[in-house]
C-alpha cells in the first residue's frame, strides 16, 4: 500500500474531505473560505506535501501523513503573505502556550514589491487535534 492509499484510508472518517485523487498525488480542497488546499505527491521512494504555495519533501510517508494530518488540524494555520493580489509567501505555523510559530517558510524571490504588503491566515478544521504519529 502506498502513501496514497493510506490517506484515503484516514480520510475514509472524514466524508466531508473534498478529494481529487491522481495516479502519483491527491488533493484535499478547503472545507471554507478560510482554508487551504492540501496536496500529497508520492513518487520515487519521496513524498512531498504542499499546502498552497508551501511546501515540504520527506523520506518516510509516515511523516509525510503526520504533515497532512497537521495540516487539516486547527493545530496549524497557513499565514500567506500577499503583495497586491499577488502571494508571495507562505509561512507554517503551530500554536505553542497560546502563541503562534512559524515552522517554516517557503517564499517566491520576485516579488511586485511596490504592491501594498497583506498577510491572511488559513486554516482548516477537517481533523479534531491532537494529529501526531499517524493518530488521527
Amino acid at each position: 500500500m502506498n502513501a496514497i492509499d493510506k490517506l484515503l484510508g484516514k480520510l475514509a472518517k472524514y466524508p466531508a474531505a473534498k478529494i481529487t485523487r491522481k495516479d502519483l498525488s491527491i488533493t484535499i480542497e478547503p472545507q471554507d473560505d478560510v482554508g487551504f488546499s492540501i496536496e500529497l505527491v508520492a513518487e520515487r521512494g519521496h513524498c512531498t506535501v504542499f499546502f498552497e504555495g508551501w511546501h515540504e519533501e520527506f523520506e518516510s510517508e509516515e511523516e509525510a501523513l503526520d504533515c497532512v494530518g497537521f495540516g487539516l488540524s486547527p493545530a496549524c494555520r497557513l499565514a500567506v503573505t500577499y503583495r497586491g493580489p499577488f502571494p508571495y509567501k507562505w509561512s507554517l505555523q503551530h500554536r505553542v502556550e497560546g502563541e503562534w510559530r512559524t515552522d517554516s517558510v517557503t517564499g517566491l524571490f520576485l516579488v511586485p514589491f511596490w504592491w501594498r504588503r497583506r498577510v491572511v491566515y488559513k486554516q482548516n478544521h477537517l481533523v479534531d487535534p491532537p494529529v501526531a504519529a499517524s493518530g488521527w
